[in-house]
C-alpha cells in the first residue's frame, strides 16, 4: 500500500482470504487518509506470469533470461493439491481462531482485533499481523499459542526487547564464580557485599581506569585502505529477503512462513542455514521432507555465488 512504511511487510495472496485482508487493509487506510487515494502496487512473479502467457497462447515480451520452469494452475487433483489444500485449510481455520479470540477484548469490543502489548497498550492487529499469527499456529511453531504470537519483527512489540532481558538477567543470575570466570582461568573468589567499594575489589576483576594502547612492538601489519573497506565486499543475503523471494518464484514452497522461527532462533544470513540439516530443518522447524531439501539446495547456490564473487574481489 503507498500507506505503508517501508519496513512493512507485503501482503502475500495466497488464498481468497488473503485478498479480503488485503481489501481491509485498503479500506483502513482509506479512512485513516480521509477518503483520499490509496495506491496499491501488486507484484507478480515471472514464473506464474509465464504460466498465464503460456495458457493464453501469448508469447514472452523481448528481454534477457530464460524462461522459468511453468506453474500447475488446473489443479488436476494430485496428492500435493490435496495436500495443499489440507494446510490451506487448516491456515484458515486458525486464523478463525485467532480472530474469534482476539474480539473478546471487553475495552475494544467485537469490532477490533484487540492485543495487549508488553507496555499494555491496546493494538488493533493488522491483517498481515493476523495472518503471520495464523501461519504459525497452522504450521504449529514452537511457543506460539492464540495468546502468544511468534517472535519476529512483526510482533516485536508483544515481546519483550531482549536487551531488557539480557540486563536483567546478567545483573542478578551471574555468580562471581561462574564457568565463565574459570574458563578464562580467573582465581575463585568469596561472595562480595552488597556495597563492598571498588578499591577492595582484586585488580584483576577491574577494567583498567585509562585504556591499555598497544607499543609500537604489539602493532600489527598496516592495512590498506581497500581492505578496511568491507561495505563494498559481498554479503549474504538475509534470511528474510531470501525466503520472500523463494515464495515469490515457488509459491507452494511457502518458506517464508518460517522467517520468525529463523529469527527467534538468531539466524539472520543465509550462510548460517548451512550448519543445519535436513533432519534439524524438519525437527526443529517443522518443515517437510521436501522443503527442507529444497532449501538447504538454493541456500547452497547462493552462498557459492557469492563466495565467488569474494574469490574475485581477492585476486
Amino acid at each position: 500500500l503507498s500507506t505503508s512504511a517501508q519496513k512493512d511487510n507485503a501482503i502475500n495472496l495466497g488464498t481468497p482470504a488473503d485478498w479480503d485482508g488485503c481489501l481491509e487493509e485498503v479500506n483502513s487506510a482509506w479512512k485513516k487518509k480521509k477518503d483520499s487515494v490509496v495506491s496499491v502496487k501488486i507484484l507478480v512473479s515471472e514464473q506464474y506470469m509465464s504460466t498465464l502467457r503460456a495458457m493464453r497462447g501469448k508469447k514472452k515480451p523481448p528481454g534477457k533470461g530464460k524462461n522459468p520452469p511453468l506453474l500447475d494452475l488446473d489443479n488436476d487433483g494430485s496428492s500435493v493439491d490435496d495436500e495443499d489444500s489440507a494446510v490451506i485449510e487448516k491456515e484458515n481455520k486458525s486464523l478463525m481462531e485467532l480472530e474469534k479470540s482476539l474480539k473478546l477484548c471487553q475495552r475494544c469490543g467485537p469490532s477490533k482485533y484487540c492485543k495487549i502489548n508488553h507496555a499494555g497498550q491496546h493494538v488493533n492487529l493488522t491483517f498481515n499481523q493476523r495472518r503471520g499469527w495464523a501461519l504459525a499456529l497452522g504450521h504449529e511453531m514452537h511457543g506460539v499459542m492464540l495468546k502468544t504470537p511468534p517472535k519476529g519483527d512483526l510482533f516485536s512489540e508483544f515481546h519483550t526487547p531482549q536487551s531488557d532481558k539480557t540486563l536483567s538477567t546478567s545483573a542478578t543470575q551471574m555468580p562471581l564464580n561462574s564457568p565463565y570466570m574459570l574458563m578464562y582461568g580467573w582465581p575463585p573468589m568469596p561472595p562480595m557485599p552488597p556495597m563492598m567499594p571498588p578499591w577492595m575489589v582484586p585488580p584483576v576483576y577491574q577494567a583498567p581506569a585509562t585504556p591499555v594502547t598497544p607499543t609500537v612492538g604489539e602493532k600489527r601489519g598496516e592495512l590498506s585502505p581497500s581492505e578496511l573497506d568491507h561495505d563494498t565486499w559481498p554479503t549474504y543475503p538475509m534470511i528474510v529477503d531470501f525466503l520472500t523471494k523463494l515464495d515469490a518464484s515457488f509459491p507452494k514452497c511457502k518458506l517464508s512462513v518460517y522467517i520468525p522461527q529463523f529469527e527467534a532462533m538468531d539466524f539472520y544470513n543465509i550462510d548460517e542455514l548451512r550448519s543445519l540439516s535436513e533432519e534439524q530443518l524438519m525437527k526443529d522447524f517443522g518443515m517437510s521432507l521436501g522443503n527442507s531439501r529444497f532449501l538447504l539446495s538454493e541456500v547452497a547456490q547462493a552462498v557459492q555465488q557469492v563466495e565467488r564473487k569474494k574469490r574475485t574481489r581477492v585476486e
